[in-house]
């Protein structure tokens, strides 16, 4: 009796051994699955990339679904390790999100005699007999059923090389644009000699690897609290201009030196004007008739606001910007720049006006925009 539940026993933790170490079906899973680490699950970047990979990867077919792929950060590197079933695990390393979805498929597509070295479960080989032996039995008689061609094997993308460069605003740090069109729109503070006020202002440029070419335009309307005949009071411009520039810094944010030649600057000032007048003044009663020694007169100081006609100026300039790349092709840009007139233009001066304003100087804020 002893012998016998011995026995028993024995057989069932046999079998429970053998259906543990029997690795999981396509039916216990529910389709590959993609994890983020905690420090990418936080960038949007990589958030849309796992989505549309995600998407992808339910397109497939003959894949193992049971594959785990987990994207990880290994200090400044960024790799996705796809985990198999049975334990096997390949790991590939990704430059930015751009390449997960090439990278995740590459592996999960392989041919069922290439995943088996690197994500392939047991079975693999019985799967594929099997198959041999029912196209040679479907195949009509007299006739020898001709070999299958072996499959090619595609190539993983695993460094990335092949990949085109991504947009600005992803975090893709080993990869630059070299051609594209750039908008930079902002609102600006803006400086005229003396004067101070707001402005709008808009630089737009075309990349050629690391040189921009483009143009820049702004507008503004600066005053001053002094009331001076000798000094402006208010003025209003605008001026369209040439851009030749150098990238010095193109990751992890674009940084830009330029100048601005020719610039075509119109503009109109106001300023205060005193007049002194003298009117006559006399004492005599009414009816009485003065002499000219009785005459007396008095001194009184006129002021008057006069403007300038519109003018037109030639100026040349230089131009800072830095960009700070947010998600998609969208950034934040701030930056300098100063203008000074090169005096070719000399427009008609009237008596008491003050001299031309030569510096016109600037700080812009605003967004940034990028296309291939």
């Amino acid at each position: 009796m002893r012998v016998a539940v011995a026995c028993a026993l024995m057989l069932t933790l046999g079998a429970e051994s053998a259906r543990a170490a029997t690795p999981r079906s396509g039916d216990d899973c529910r389709g590959p699955s993609i994890v983020l680490e905690p420090a990418l699950s936080h960038r949007r970047s990589w958030r849309e990339a796992a989505g549309d990979t995600q998407k992808r990867v339910a397109e497939l077919v003959d894949v193992d679904a049971c594959t785990r792929l987990d994207v990880e950060q290994a200090g400044g590197a960024v790799r996705v390790r796809a985990s198999a079933a049975d334990g096997r695990s390949v790991v590939r390393d990704l430059s930015g999100p751009s390449e997960l979805e090439p990278t995740v498929v590459a592996l999960l597509v392989l041919p069922p005699v290439e995943r088996g070295d690197a994500l392939g479960a047991p079975g693999d080989d019985d799967a594929r007999d099997s198959s041999a032996n029912d196209a040679k039995a479907r195949a009509p008689k007299g006739k020898q059923a001709q070999p299958e061609a072996p499959k090619t094997q595609p190539v993983p993308a695993a460094s990335g090389r092949d990949q085109p460069a991504v947009a600005l605003g992803t975090t893709n740090h080993d990869a630059e644009r070299t051609r594209g069109f750039e908008l930079a729109l902002g609102g600006s503070g803006r400086a005229a000699g003396y004067l101070f006020g707001p402005g709008v202002s808009a630089i737009v440029d075309w990349q050629f690897g690391r040189w921009l070419l483009g143009a820049t335009v702004h507008g503004e309307q600066v005053s001053g609290s002094s009331a001076s005949p000798s000094h402006y009071s208010a003025a209003r411009s605008a001026s369209l201009g040439a851009l030749f520039g150098r990238r010095l810094v193109a990751r992890p944010f674009l940084l830009d030196a330029a100048v601005e030649l020719p610039i075509v600057a119109v503009g109109a000032a106001k300023w205060t004007s005193q007049q002194a007048v003298t009117q006559p003044v006399t004492e005599n009663e009414p009816g009485e008739v003065g002499t000219d020694d009785d005459a007396q007169t008095a001194s009184t100081t006129r002021t008057q606001t006069q403007s300038t006609p519109l003018t037109a100026d030639l100026r040349a300039g230089a131009l800072v910007r830095g960009v700070v790349p947010f998600a998609g092709r969208f950034g934040a840009t701030l930056s300098a720049d100063a203008e000074h007139s090169l005096g070719l233009l000399k427009p008609a001066v009237v008596s008491g006006q003050p001299a031309s304003l030569g510096w016109n100087v600037g700080v812009s804020l605003g967004l940034f925009w990028s296309a291939p």
